[in-house]
């Protein structure tokens, strides 16, 4: 201290210091003291201690900090003149705030060039002086990881390697899920080949962007039709989906894209039910009736689902103004089925009287000479009871001959029968059916027995002209013997009245003469017929008689 007192006052810079006053202090308790060695007022002395950065004068030497060579903890600091962030080696400060100009690192090689210093880059230039350049030197810090692209479809596989520049056959990326395939890579399209063509690792229909999958709708009531709403698409046919989307109501299998038929629905979903849609099928052709006789003109047509108010469904009449014509001719003097013929000129009459021939003008009538007609023609009578009509004198045919139908199949008369007397009394039990009147027996008469009390009542063993009748006949008498044999001539079959069959229903394999079956009857159920014994009565309930 002495000699830095000394030091100033050579230059003048320190004041004249009063003489030192050597006596004895009067008053300790007003005497200065070092009490504190903070070198603050009033205290003039200081301890120093070793320099550091705090801003303070801490060796007492009258340097702060940085100014001071001996401080401890400042930072060495290396002048950066080119402004790269580096600095150079060669040139250094030592100072606890960073100077400007200078930087913390040494790692510039050459502080005139900014691009020289620091880490290597792909620049073409060695940054860290290591006498290396860009991909030569391993520790370049912004360098592409490149992969191989084996089938040269643009797009790397797993193989890679580093380097500043693309290498040949390499790429920057790595989305290819098959570097064997040229065909497989995110540039191609998913198409339907169960691959996955676009790598992104879907395949097919599992694929939103797949391109020729078909699309297909639910067919939830199974009628064939799909719902337009529930769309999806697949390259394959899911179960229970179907190709169209026609289908208006997929909770009904009647409606759907299918055809219009008459059933009240909208089968083809385009808002039109049955006869209202144009294109309905399975309608049915009605006739119009405009007489009003239930006969339809056949030139007059209406197809329709239902019956059209003055339509009927058939075709049979024949002058639509007349409700007396069309239909059946009858005996009404008029030619209702409009053939030309009137009546009994008329073969196809019904409802006229059966009349039988009396050649020999005896009253009697050969029942094997029948004439159907309205009014009975001449030499003609309304019985057959005549076994001779070449013969006035031979008077009724007996129990015991009945002419040359099936004659030798006349039996006796077993009394079931009452006689008829033109009149069909339902109170005697008679029944009647269309223009003629029945009686039904239930015995166990033979057929022979059951045709001769059926002549002797004035009647015949009953003739079955159509299907109405024979359900009639066995309405009233469930397995009755009915007029028919063929004991003339086997397989000829007819009537008791002389006509041939023009109509029969008979059961499967029958008629089969088993055993020489050679007469009628009405047997089983909805009509089916059998040839039975004549003489013999194994399983019929009795016989009906007709009278006209």
């Amino acid at each position: 201290l002495s000699s830095i007192v000394a030091l100033l006052a050579l230059v003048g810079c320190l004041p004249e210091l009063p003489e030192e006053d050597t006596s004895a202090p009067t008053d300790d308790s007003t005497t200065d003291t070092d009490t504190d060695a903070d070198d603050s007022a009033p205290d003039t002395d200081c301890v120093p201690t070793d320099e550091v950065c705090d801003g303070v004068d801490n060796d007492c030497d009258g340097l702060v900090d940085g100014q001071d060579d001996s401080v401890t903890g400042a930072g060495t600091w290396y002048a950066d003149s080119d402004g790269d962030g580096h600095g150079d080696a060669a040139y250094t400060q030592v100072a606890c705030e960073q100077p400007d100009g200078f930087v913390a690192a040494d790692d510039d090689c050459d502080d005139t060039d900014p691009a020289l210093g620091g880490d290597e880059v792909c620049d073409d230039v060695d940054n860290d002086c290591d006498g290396l350049v860009d991909g030569q030197d391993d520790s370049v810090v912004d360098d592409t990881t490149w992969y191989l692209d084996a089938d040269q479809d643009g797009f790397g596989g797993d193989e890679t390697t580093v380097g500043c520049s693309q290498p040949p056959d390499y790429v920057a990326n790595s989305d290819d899920c098959d570097d064997t395939n040229a065909a497989l890579s995110p540039a191609d399209q998913e198409v339907c080949d169960g691959v996955d063509n676009d790598c992104d690792g879907l395949t097919d229909g599992q694929d939103d962007d797949v391109v020729g999958a078909d699309t297909w709708y639910d067919d939830a009531d199974g009628d064939g039709w799909g719902d337009p709403a529930t769309a999806i698409t697949a390259c394959e046919h899911p179960s229970g989906y179907v190709a169209n989307d026609d289908d208006c109501d997929d909770a009904d299998a009647s409606a759907g894209g299918g055809a219009e038929v008459c059933d009240d629905i909208d089968n083809d979903c385009d808002g039109l039910t049955d006869g209202s849609d144009d294109s309905v099928t399975g309608t049915a052709t009605w006739y119009a009736d405009d007489d009003r006789d239930g006969l339809g003109d056949p030139t007059d047509t209406e197809e329709a689902c239902n019956r059209p108010t003055g339509y009927v469904g058939n075709d049979g009449d024949c002058d639509d103004s007349d409700a007396t014509r069309g239909g059946d001719e009858v005996c009404d003097e008029v030619d209702n089925d409009c053939d030309g013929l009137t009546d009994g000129q008329d073969d196809s009459l019904t409802g006229g009287t059966r009349w039988y021939q009396d050649a020999d003008e005896d009253g009697l009538g050969n029942v094997a000479v029948p004439f159907f007609a309205c009014t009975q023609p001449h030499g003609y009578v309304g019985n057959a009871s005549d076994c001779d009509d070449t013969n006035a004198t031979s008077g009724a045919c007996s129990v015991e001959d009945d002419g040359t139908i099936c004659a030798s199949q006349m039996g006796s008369d077993d009394g079931s029968v009452p006689q008829y007397t033109g009149t069909c009394d339902t109170t005697a039990g008679f029944q009647a059916y269309g223009d003629h009147c029945y009686y039904t027996v239930s015995s166990t008469a033979n057929w022979p027995t059951a045709r001769a009390s059926c002549i002797a009542a004035g009647g015949y063993l009953a003739t079955i002209a159509d299907e109405g009748e024979a359900l009639f006949v066995q309405s009233i008498n469930g397995r009755p013997h009915i007029g028919g044999c063929d004991a003339d001539t086997e397989g000829t079959w007819e009537w008791v009245t002389g006509e041939p069959f023009s109509y029969s229903s008979w059961s499967p394999g029958e008629p089969n003469d088993m055993g020489g079956e050679d007469c009628l009857e009405l047997a089983y159920s909805g009509n089916a017929w059998n040839d039975i014994w004549c003489s013999s009565n194994p399983y019929t309930a009795g016989y009906v008689c007709e009278f006209e």
